[in-house]
């Protein structure tokens, strides 16, 4: 796919964007994580909605386990623009992934029961009325894709809503495909809510340029340490750091912030494991090693028997499930034990699932499988073939 310019600067395009998503709706809201993607996003719809005397929602979900530079940088932004917005600050219990331990893939933010092991206290800015939770959908222990969904329903009201959210085509081709389907910058439309992506086409550099030129602007600082530690620009992250990408930054936590760290290793199961291995080839599944005496088939079997039985159950089923696929297509022998390494992402094998339990890829994204929900078994349907 080639991409043609249209004569304007990506901030211009972007500022038309937002412009166009306040013409659209009743009602705009930005999803904002502290980021550098959702903070200059904020930026811009915030000058949007100071030159039309409007206001616009703005959306923080807590996650609890993060940079506390992340929290302080949150609080300036809800104060700074404390008369152009509504402000939600929430700290919910929420279900999020946890790449990290195989003892618990998902772990609740918030989680009551475990109070007493929180990172931190959930601040003032979160003394909201959530009269409104019941109401909408909303129940403990939600998926964060669900309750993003949730929130904008209940947002919405009785009109529209633009939801304007920070993501770039440069950081993954899901992203870019995500928002290319539809004019290149929003999503399908769904009833009443509209997403819309007004700095899909920007690149990590623009982001840093955007700042350079205006300088009073806010951002994260937490960047700047990044930055220090050596961590390239493209690389860096602040999202919930468990997941199955974010995890390679785990190792920052204890260098930037070592007093949250601490706690967060309370707190969240694997995340110092995760921590000294996140980056090496072993817990990625690159280098892998064969122990002697054994097929990858019986490695597979080997690796899925040693864990706790909650995912020795769930691996067992997606491995099944997954040759069983294969072999009604064109492996009516069953898949191979390994194959040539030039076409090991595409093409079956043992091999390549003793990957996926290494990587602790626990819903085989890697295979094409896709979430469906937290307690939802795997189904004909949530599988994707990879073949080239």
């Amino acid at each position: 796919m080639i991409k043609l310019g249209v004569g304007i600067s990506v901030l211009k395009a972007a500022q038309q964007r937002v412009s166009e998503a306040f013409d659209k709706s009743d009602r705009v809201c930005v999803a904002f994580s502290g980021g550098k993607d959702s903070t200059v996003v904020t930026h811009l719809v915030a000058e949007e909605a100071r030159r039309r005397n409007r206001r616009f929602g703005l959306m923080f979900i807590d996650l609890e386990a993060q940079y506390q530079l992340t929290i302080n940088h949150i609080k300036g932004i809800f104060k700074e623009y404390r008369n152009l917005i509504d402000p939600y600050w929430l700290c919910l219990p929420l279900t999020l992934r946890n790449s990290v331990s195989v003892y618990e893939p998902d772990w609740i933010c918030w989680d009551t029961p475990k109070r007493n092991l929180w990172v931190r206290n959930p601040p003032k800015e979160t003394a909201l009325q959530y009269w409104w939770l019941e109401r909408s959908g909303f129940f403990y222990a939600m998926e964060f894709e669900d309750f993003v969904h949730v929130f904008s329903k209940w947002y919405a009201k009785e009109g529209t809503l633009s939801c304007l959210i920070g993501i770039r085509a440069q950081e993954s081709l899901n992203r870019f495909f995500t928002a290319s389907r539809k004019r290149g910058y929003t999503s399908d439309q769904s009833s009443n809510v509209t997403n819309f992506y007004p700095i899909i086409d920007w690149k990590v550099e623009d982001i840093w340029t955007y700042h350079s030129k205006y300088p009073d602007k806010r951002y994260n600082p937490v960047y700047d340490k990044m930055f220090q530690s050596g961590v390239p620009l493209g690389r860096m992250r602040i999202c919930h750091p468990y997941g199955d990408e974010q995890k390679a930054g785990l190792w920052l936590y204890r260098i930037i912030e070592p007093d949250t760290w601490e706690r967060v290793v309370q707190r969240v199961s694997g995340v110092n494991s995760g921590a000294l291995y996140a980056k090496s080839s072993y817990f990625n599944g690159g280098c892998l090693r064969l122990p002697k005496g054994l097929s990858w088939k019986d490695y597979l079997f080997t690796l899925i028997e040693s864990m706790p039985e909650r995912a020795r159950n769930h691996y067992r089923g997606l491995m099944e499930d997954y040759v069983s696929k294969w072999k009604d297509r064109c492996y009516t022998e069953g898949i191979p034990d390994e194959v040539p390494k030039e076409v090991s992402h595409l093409v079956p094998s043992y091999k390549r699932l003793c990957r996926v339990i290494l990587r602790n890829d626990y819903w085989g994204k890697s295979l094409g499988y896709k979430k469906v929900s937290k307690a939802s078994n795997l189904t004909s349907n949530s599988f994707e073939s990879q073949t080239g």
